[in-house]
């Protein structure tokens, strides 16, 4: 049976930088075609305050605490748009031309198409002995998953699927019981088929 087309309700993997165009895309979409969306769980006039909000922060020079009010800013704006995302699917229920009016990016099946696309990785060091943070971002698919090969960063083995694997439905976590005190290379793939999987830029990242 096919799967019914919808549209993304987790934005937490768009790059940063798209970020804003594409909220900025779903809200004027969402204001055109107001009568075709008459009961958003949030109205848009509440996203457009919020993602000007969002932008002074982003836009605004360094200052203490910056990265953690755009950070608790998107994760406002990211709340309601899995919320009107949500409407938006059961009122259009499969119909890709309402679907398309609400600006909202399309979901894609990660079973249903060919290789998907290179994810971003970042490691932050923590406080504690073996562990490295990690946030994946790109591959906007329904229901994808995610893989972190590493190994050390002078082991000559290239080929990345033959390193220590870590498997993870998630794009941010804690990478555990890696050796401390020596760099490591990393990469990220998301999942979709395992024949077809796409390699993010190495990170080379030294751990506590």
């Amino acid at each position: 049976m096919a799967r019914k087309a919808k549209v993304i309700t987790n934005w937490s993997g768009m790059l940063e930088e798209n970020f804003a165009t594409a909220v900025d895309k779903s809200n004027k979409n969402l204001n055109t075609n107001a009568l075709i969306f008459p009961a958003l769980a949030v109205p848009v006039s509440t996203q457009v305050t919020l993602l000007k909000e969002y932008e002074i922060i982003r836009l605004a020079p360094y200052y203490d605490g910056q990265a953690g009010d755009l950070k608790n800013k998107r994760k406002e704006i990211q709340a309601n748009l899995k919320l009107n995302g949500n409407y938006i699917n059961t009122l259009a229920d499969g119909d890709i031309a309402i679907l398309e009016k609400s600006g909202y990016p399309m979901a894609k099946d990660p079973h249903a198409q060919g290789p998907l696309e290179q994810t971003v990785l970042k490691l932050g060091v923590r406080n504690i002995a073996g562990e490295l943070d990690y946030s994946i971002t790109g591959a906007l698919v329904d229901g994808v998953r995610f893989a972190i090969f590493h190994t050390l960063a002078d082991d000559p083995e290239l080929n990345p699927f033959k390193w220590t694997f870590y498997y993870t439905p998630k794009r941010k976590g804690v990478i555990k019981y890696l050796t401390s005190g020596k760099p490591r290379k990393f990469v990220s793939v998301a999942i979709g088929t395992w024949q077809e999987l796409v390699v993010s830029e190495v990170v080379v990242k030294t751990v506590l």
